[in-house]
């Protein structure tokens, strides 16, 4: 089949193209999203208390997602928004900031002032040194006091903020957040893995402070209602006649689906994907069809080898997967255990041939085995 033709072989389930995509959500898409009604509700008083928040999860959790709805909930009600994702140096950190807010928000006229600003932006590119941190703040907060079409704060959108965290992430960058974070005419929503504070030392773990516990939002695996629903509406999405009765996904798939993936969003639509196309490839799904596709992904092997371990094991795998590698002090950090028990732990994982070693003591570090099973964990 030819690369321009293989879309055609998903018109034979009456879909006008694949449904089951792993690229989190956009603007665009976001009818697609399912669930997390407690912890958007959570969010959304927190943003109106002008609080900051922090959405953590695992990978595959949905982060990104969430972080997409949040803002499109927060652009419905004309408040100034930015996004961007984090990065450990300051002075492109503040310019994606600054850059972000003109790409949200379609409200600025050519004037005097939205000139000057787009020119220091240009100017930037040719000579970085020429618009130094204090002017891009001052850049800023002058978009902030004189262009907001309501009087609220300018929400930003930071993903993947453990960068913030990294030892190579600036002292200067962190210490200016901080700053930022508790301006009245700020407020931030970032979305990272679930060890970002745990990762920081002083006077990193300042940033921490600038997060109540009203704004803590953790994401934990879907329900298997919410797995019908996430399958069920990205099928209805590209369906061609929304009569068609075809319903490739029975309700005992859908059940082993959920299972399998152990409720990581991610996983469902990976394993969903490889599903649909044995169905159009042999006409049926069956028990076996699952399983083999999800032997294919690896679930099951994470399933079985973890299913052996004890919880605070399991959570050491999980943070090696969040980091890509880690050694027992980096874990340690990470996860708030002494590195003696990090390190019990570490041989328990190696020999349940789930981890590989590089480097010799004291500066070795693991790695999951196979990139494939990161994150097929059960969850908190």
């Amino acid at each position: 089949m030819s690369i321009l033709e293989f879309e055609k072989k998903y018109k034979k389930a009456g879909l006008e193209y694949n449904p089951f995509t792993p690229d989190p959500l956009i603007e665009d898409n976001l009818s697609l999203f399912v669930g997390r009604e407690k912890e958007l509700e959570r969010a959304t008083n927190a943003i109106a208390k002008r609080k900051n928040v922090i959405i953590s999860g695992w990978k595959g959790m949905g982060k990104t997602s969430f972080l997409s709805y949040l803002k499109a909930k927060v652009k419905s009600e004309k408040i100034m928004v930015s996004s961007m994702l984090a990065t450990s140096e300051e002075r492109p950190f503040f310019l994606s900031l600054l850059s972000g807010i003109f790409r949200e928000n379609p409200i600025f006229k050519e004037d005097k002032v939205v000139s000057l600003i787009k020119e220091n932006l240009r100017t930037y590119w040719k000579s970085p040194v020429a618009y130094p941190i204090n002017l891009i703040l001052e850049d800023i907060l002058e978009l902030i006091e004189h262009y907001r079409v309501v009087d609220f704060p300018l929400v930003v959108f930071i993903d993947e903020v453990q960068k913030l965290a990294l030892p190579r992430a600036k002292h200067d960058l962190q210490v200016t957040l901080c700053d930022l974070m508790f301006k009245p005419n700020f407020v931030f929503v970032c979305a990272g893995m679930t060890s970002f504070f745990k990762m920081m030392e002083e006077p990193d773990a300042a940033l921490a402070d600038r997060f109540t516990p009203e704004g803590d939002i953790v994401l934990t695996p879907i329900k298997e209602k919410e797995t019908k629903a996430l399958i069920q509406r990205r099928l209805d999405e590209v369906r061609i006649n929304q009569e068609e009765t075809i319903q490739p996904f029975s309700s005992e798939v859908i059940s082993l689906i959920h299972k399998y993936s152990q409720g990581n969003p991610r996983h469902i639509v990976n394993l969903s994907e490889l599903i649909l196309d044995s169905y159009i490839d042999e006409g049926e799904i069956t028990k076996e069809t699952v399983k083999n596709s999800a032997a294919r992904l690896n679930l099951l092997f994470a399933q079985r080898a973890l299913d052996q371990l004890s919880e605070e094991t399991q959570e050491v795998f999980r943070a090696i997967a969040d980091l890509s590698a880690g050694s027992p002090t980096s874990l340690s950090k990470a996860i708030g255990k002494p590195p003696s028990t990090i390190q019990y732990h570490l041989n328990t994982l190696k020999q349940a041939g789930l981890l590989v070693t590089k480097g010799k003591p004291p500066t070795t570090k693991y790695y999951i085995k196979r990139e494939e099973d990161i994150g097929e964990l059960k969850k908190d």
